[in-house]
């Protein structure tokens, strides 16, 4: 009983006693983070886009601070674990990433540390497909976390709904001049995505390597943060445009003969799939191609991933063999010529397809999970990446 106990007083589960190594490591996160001022710590959570607003930040904050993140650890919780254990003492800020997973898992980060800062760039409602987030992250605001800032993106009205009741000071941001940071003139320009940054009477473009307008709320939300942190929108506009696009994440590549390949194979998650489509709708005047693997865990049905693909008008469409028949019943019900859809193609016949019928200027979309092996088809259709 007093071993079980300490552990549970110590923020250990039975899975800690089974890897003492991992018990080890725990302890000393903890020991580390609970030394580190809530100040001087920035906790990035959302939907989407948590990885790549650690990095922004991380980048902006750099000029300044000593900075280290803990994104790009697809276990976040194990990612914090690994940095605070190398964390020095000379680390001035500290972004971290709370990507959610399980319910309750926010109490889990808040046993190793308490965040000054919290930043919500995305949060889609889709409650059968992520946790109840705005429920989860509505309960963190309630214990008072963060103590200083909560950085929200008030464009989207589910974000800004969690501003009400809360005792912390709110930064917003989004599109609307009226928000302390907002970006205008967003546009896509040579396969990047260009906008206005605003604050107050200062005004900088930024030229963001990723190409997507929702990119821009992630960039919004970091610059808020270098803001609060007194950097210029000059060094803020250098952080931003330092940062490169996550690989396969809207990732852009040169094909082989002429056309351009946006690798979206960074997960199988079908509201990003959405935003990739309205990255593939604004390159206007060429031809739209899309590589479709199966969704899994798809909170929506058929027809609705079928009607958000048919508004992009797209020429062809190659579907992977594994649950994509329903996507192809319901693309042909909405009006697309079934002579557009070829079904259970291998990533051979992908590639061969390619090779036919893509020409010098069109976009192809690649989406799927990593277990289809688009890489694959993606290596053969386009150029060799420059080292």
């Amino acid at each position: 009983m007093g071993k079980v106990g300490f552990k549970m007083r110590a923020g250990l589960t039975t899975s800690h006693s089974k890897n003492p190594f991992l018990w080890g490591k725990h302890l000393l996160a903890k020991k580390i983070g609970g030394s580190i001022n809530p100040q001087n710590v920035i906790a990035v959570t959302g939907s989407h886009q948590v990885d790549l607003t650690c990095f922004y930040i991380t980048s902006i904050l750099s000029s300044k601070f000593k900075t280290k993140t803990t994104a790009s650890e697809k276990d976040s919780f194990k990612g914090l674990l690994d940095s605070l254990g190398k964390v020095r003492p000379n680390i001035e800020k500290l972004v971290i990433d709370l990507k959610l997973i399980n319910t309750g898992d926010f109490n889990k980060y808040l046993e190793i540390i308490r965040p000054g800062f919290l930043v919500i760039p995305e949060l889609y409602d889709a409650k059968e497909y992520f946790l109840d987030l705005k429920s989860e992250i509505n309960n963190l605001i309630k214990q008072n976390v963060p103590s200083e800032w909560i950085i929200l993106n008030f464009d989207d009205e589910e974000i800004k709904k969690l501003s009400e009741g809360s005792n912390t000071q709110i930064f917003p941001i989004g599109t609307n001049k009226n928000f302390l940071v907002w970006a205008d003139n967003i546009r896509l320009e040579n396969f990047s995505t260009v906008f206005s940054l605003n604050y107050g009477v200062e005004r900088v473009e930024v030229k963001l390597k990723a190409p997507g307008k929702h990119f821009v709320y992630p960039a919004l939300s970091a610059a808020a943060v270098g803001i609060i942190h007194e950097l210029s929108l000059i060094s803020i506009k250098k952080g931003l445009e330092s940062v490169p696009n996550l690989g396969s994440n809207l990732e852009l590549r040169e094909g082989m003969k002429g056309w351009w390949v946006l690798d979206d194979c960074f997960d199988n998650d079908p509201i990003s799939l959405f935003w990739g489509l309205k990255v593939l709708e604004d390159f206007d005047g060429k031809r739209k191609i899309l590589i479709l693997g199966e969704m899994k865990g798809n909170p929506f049905n058929n027809e609705q991933v079928a009607s958000e693909i048919i508004k992009i008008k797209p020429d062809l469409i190659l579907l992977s063999p594994k649950n994509t028949d329903g996507f192809a019943s319901e693309l042909v019900k909405l009006g697309l010529s079934a002579e557009r859809i070829y079904k259970n193609q291998t990533n051979t016949e992908i590639v061969n397809k390619i090779f036919t019928y893509a020409a010098n200027g069109d976009v192809v979309l690649i989406k799927g999970d990593k277990h289809l092996r688009f890489d694959e088809v993606i290596e053969r259709i386009t150029k060799p990446l420059k080292l």
